[in-house]
């Protein structure tokens, strides 16, 4: 009843459907999602800013948000600001990636009961933790 193989190809499947969204780089319209993305980072447009923020959605990397709006002068605080902001937004979009291949693998009924009830326990306290880690950092 536990196929971790189909689960594993599962995964797979996620990871390379959010990999592609690096093709956004090369495209002229990067659609709503993404507009609003770049709207909330406060910059402009561009391909460096579009790279930025893929990194923080897909590679959970900061690094390269942090430096643009350095680059671009903003002060410390907003940049703060901004990175709480951004985590929300790379939280919603996980929590929902998460929750979708878990609904998947139910579907399929690639675990029993006890091992799905395990795997939606886990990402439950996630949820939670989540919510914590705004007041710890």
């Amino acid at each position: 009843m536990n196929n971790f193989k189909e689960i594993a190809k599962l995964v797979r499947k996620y990871k390379e459907r959010n990999n592609a969204l690096y093709e956004f780089l090369d495209k002229e319209d990067v659609g709503e999602y993404f507009r609003s993305l770049i709207s909330l980072s406060e910059l402009k447009q561009d391909k460096t800013t579009m790279l930025a923020i893929l990194r923080r959605l897909i590679d959970l990397k900061e690094e390269n948000l942090v430096q643009e709006w350095k680059k671009n002068n903003f002060k410390e605080d907003k940049i703060i600001e901004l990175k709480h902001k951004f985590y929300e937004e790379v939280r919603k979009f996980y929590e929902k990636e998460h929750q979708n291949l878990i609904n998947e693998i139910k579907e399929k009924k690639l675990l029993n009961n006890f091992y799905q009830s395990l795997i939606q326990g886990v990402h439950n306290i996630g949820l939670i933790m989540n919510i914590f880690e705004i007041s710890w950092t």
